[in-house]
């Protein structure tokens, strides 16, 4: 194994954060930015610990997800359930998954089931403070009926696939 203390860091602009200082920003942009940050949440099944490009051992080579992580916040001690939509469940709800009615499967077409609609998602917190919110990717939280979709969840737009 390669020794981590003789690596590159990935995240050099927490080491020298003047190096990746925009001049060019205008100071209104900043003042806005700094006072609501963009937030991007991303959630990916399976992902390993060293499927990331920015874990010491590992071989994968991710610039753009690395790039992001440098400047955000990374969520290393979680657990899931082996099932995407439980997983799911927590994430937007903030719950653990037991509350889901699905905690031990995803939703299928068939089943009258989804995310309880009394329990609000992210999305309804993000958007009552002004943010636009938007869904990219799998849903897998629930499609027996539209109340239960992403755009009657919260969410401003949806593209992606609702089952998994």
């Amino acid at each position: 194994f390669a020794d981590p203390t003789a690596q590159e860091s990935a995240f050099p602009e927490r080491e020298n954060p003047k190096l990746f200082n925009s001049s060019s920003q205008r100071g209104s942009d900043f003042v806005l930015q700094s006072r609501r940050p963009n937030i991007v949440f991303i959630m990916a099944d399976d992902l390993g610990w060293n499927d990331v490009g920015w874990n010491p051992y590992s071989s994968v080579k991710t610039p753009t997800l690395t790039k992001l992580a440098a400047r955000g916040v990374i969520l290393e001690n979680s657990y899931s359930l082996p099932k995407c939509a439980p997983s799911r469940f927590a994430l937007m709800t903030g719950r653990h998954p037991i509350h889901s009615g699905f905690q031990a499967s995803n939703a299928r077409p068939d089943q009258p089931i989804g995310t309880p609609l009394e329990i609000p998602l992210i999305s309804n917190v993000l958007k009552n403070l002004g943010y636009k919110t938007h869904l990219v990717g799998k849903w897998h939280l629930g499609f027996c009926n539209w109340s239960y979709t992403p755009t009657e969840r919260g969410f401003d737009s949806f593209f992606g696939f609702y089952g998994g």
